[in-house]
């Protein structure tokens, strides 16, 4: 009877626990609202062009010889590309949303890959940061999930944040 007993009382609290766990991630949401219609700058590659307009960067090390930007959409093809600079150091890319075609590609969701090569045709290491409008937050698996439209992003991946300009056509 005792053991029923204990047993019973395990359930219980498991229950509260999980009850608990829920109103945590309602108070992270809850906590996180002030986000929305900010602009957020994320370390990875995936972005949303909104309005035709999408901005990033990318660091570029020592030594490179020769280097691309590659903008690709949702469905992995390549809509864009373009040589990127080489000097050393950060460099900002605002896209204006032109396809390699010279039409204009769809708001939605893009990726970006910036690759360059030393002068041994070694390939270099180039990091880069993506920004974009936070539209939504969830939990997704215990994390914090931030939308910059289709593009989730992890809180943990954010680096900064800031008033979103204002883009004028």
């Amino acid at each position: 009877l005792v053991q029923f007993a204990s047993v019973e009382q395990q359930i219980y609290q498991n229950s509260n626990l999980e009850k608990l766990v829920g109103y945590q991630e309602t108070n992270q949401i809850s906590s996180m609202v002030d986000f929305i219609d900010k602009q957020v700058e994320v370390s990875g590659t995936k972005f949303p062009l909104e309005d035709s307009h999408a901005e990033f960067t990318y660091t570029m090390p020592s030594g490179a010889k020769s280097a691309s930007i590659i903008i690709r959409d949702a469905g992995g093809l390549t809509v864009y590309e373009q040589a990127a600079e080489l000097g050393v150091g950060q460099h900002t890319f605002e896209w204006d949303g032109r396809n390699r075609n010279g039409g204009t590609a769809l708001d939605g969701a893009y990726s970006v890959l910036v690759t360059g090569l030393n002068h041994q045709g070694e390939i270099l290491k180039v990091s880069q940061t993506v920004f974009g409008r936070i539209t939504g937050i969830g939990i997704d698996n215990g994390e914090t999930t931030l939308f910059m439209g289709d593009v989730e992003v992890p809180q943990t991946n954010v680096l900064s944040v800031k008033e979103a300009p204002k883009i004028i056509n």
